[in-house]
């Protein structure tokens, strides 16, 4: 695993340079640069750029950009731009996000780019609203039980 391609890797930890696999299963992935194609990862972290291609990555953390065509993944970061062609995405994080031709459930960027068939359910803005929200209603609830039970006692 010096350079090449993993053509097959079955539920392992794969530490190497630049990691290239096809029709494979990878349980983790830590590498400099990722190309992955028709995959299933676990979790994929890289310093570098990453690609996923008709593939699945249950986590996806890439050091500088990311590209996914038609392809899912639950959490996906990247430290520049992060591109979601097709296919799905849980929750988008990156500096740019380009999203075209599918649903995102949210997207935390500075800036949002989206054409196509594209629905965004919450944008940056809308996430820190609801977080506040919650995070107000929890008190309330609190409140709410601490004054009951110190009244009893």
């Amino acid at each position: 695993m010096t350079r090449g391609a993993i053509w097959v890797a079955l539920l392992r930890v794969v530490r190497t340079h630049h990691l290239q696999l096809r029709y494979g299963l990878i349980g983790a992935a830590h590498t400099t640069d990722a190309l992955l194609t028709s995959s299933v990862a676990g979790v994929v972290t890289t310093s570098g750029n990453t690609a996923l291609s008709q593939g699945f990555a249950g986590a996806l953390f890439a050091g500088h950009d990311a590209t996914l065509t038609s392809s899912g993944s639950m959490i996906i970061t990247a430290g520049h731009d992060l591109e979601v062609q097709g296919g799905g995405g849980g929750m988008l994080l990156a500096d740019t996000v380009y999203v075209a031709d599918t649903t995102v459930p949210l997207v935390i960027a500075r800036n949002v780019n989206a054409s196509g068939n594209t629905r965004i359910l919450l944008n940056t803005p809308q996430a820190i609203a609801l977080g506040l929200a919650c995070g107000a209603a929890l008190a309330l609830i609190g409140a709410i039980i601490r004054r009951r039970r110190g009244s009893r006692v």
